[in-house]
């Protein structure tokens, strides 16, 4: 939290499933009234109207005269597990844990300014929510088929992780082998 770290102009929280590309640029400056979040690739879910897109909370740049945000966030309750969130106004934010709240906090103050896909690119969510979703939980050998097609330089899978600066690893079963295969081939 920010809170227990003063003194800083601009905050880079990460989740612990984050992979750098050895590619990737700098981030960019959001400066001190800064926030940035990326587009969550769920669609759909949100019908609170002042929530412009569905922000993923796995990179968040803020800047320090808005982590006052974050910590409003925590003093609110959480909704546990792949619920929604539920706003008391009755609407529905999509997110696990957090990830809801934020996105409610940041947009009722308007403090959101979109932060660039490829800084936060969900690789198995974008490809799962538009793939054969059944068949992705109950085959394995439908998921081992696009871990592979990570390693053809020409298909679309592999051509959309490598135009990512940052992979957020959700729900990814081969950490190593995305790695190698976005770092090191």
């Amino acid at each position: 939290m920010p809170i227990h770290f003063p003194g800083y102009d601009e905050y880079l929280i990460l989740d612990d499933d984050i992979l750098f590309s050895k590619n990737a640029p700098a981030f960019p400056k959001g400066g001190t009234d800064s926030f940035l979040m990326a587009q969550d690739p769920m669609k759909g879910v949100t019908d609170a109207p002042f929530v412009r897109f569905n922000g993923n909370t796995g990179v968040l740049l803020v800047g320090k005269n808005k982590r006052y945000l974050l910590d409003r966030v925590f003093d609110l309750p959480v909704t546990m597990g792949g619920a929604p969130h539920t706003t008391n106004e009755g609407f529905t934010i999509w997110g696990p844990y957090d990830q809801g709240l934020i996105n409610e906090v940041a947009f009722k103050e308007q403090a959101v300014t979109e932060l660039d896909f490829r800084f936060n690119y969900a690789l198995v969510p974008e490809y799962w929510l538009n793939a054969n979703q059944k068949k992705w939980v109950t085959s394995t050998l439908y998921r081992l088929r696009y871990y592979f097609t990570l390693m053809l330089p020409f298909h679309r899978n592999a051509r959309n992780m490598r135009k990512a600066f940052v992979l957020h690893l959700i729900n990814c079963r081969f950490i190593p082998y995305v790695d190698f295969v976005y770092n090191r081939l």
